[in-house]
């Protein structure tokens, strides 16, 4: 009979902690632009191994908030002026329906 993991759901990605814990940070800003996002430190910082860490990038630059760039890596992505207003006019139309 085998073990679950400790914190963890057996369905669960391992990369999910990771994934939510950048996403957030990036979202809150607390994590500027253009910062690299370099898999040895994140896989210190995160205790994991840099494969879970190359999946949680993955999914964060499908969610267009990281850039992957082949023999560099990752950094959190820049977005153009016209894709910020996009975003802000997006937010704002959700929140006036939640506030309704």
């Amino acid at each position: 009979m085998g073990r679950k993991p400790k914190g963890r759901s057996s369905k669960e990605p391992a990369d999910l902690p990771v994934h939510l814990a950048l996403h957030q940070a990036i979202i809150d800003h607390r994590i500027p632009p253009g910062t690299p996002l370099l898999e040895d430190g994140l896989s210190v910082a995160f205790k994991v191994s840099r494969t879970v860490i190359r999946k949680a990038l993955q999914r964060l630059a499908h969610e267009r908030l990281v850039d992957l760039t082949p023999n560099k890596g990752a950094a959190v992505a820049k977005p153009s002026s016209e894709e910020a207003r996009q975003v802000f006019e997006a937010r704002r139309e959700l929140e006036q329906t939640l506030v309704k």
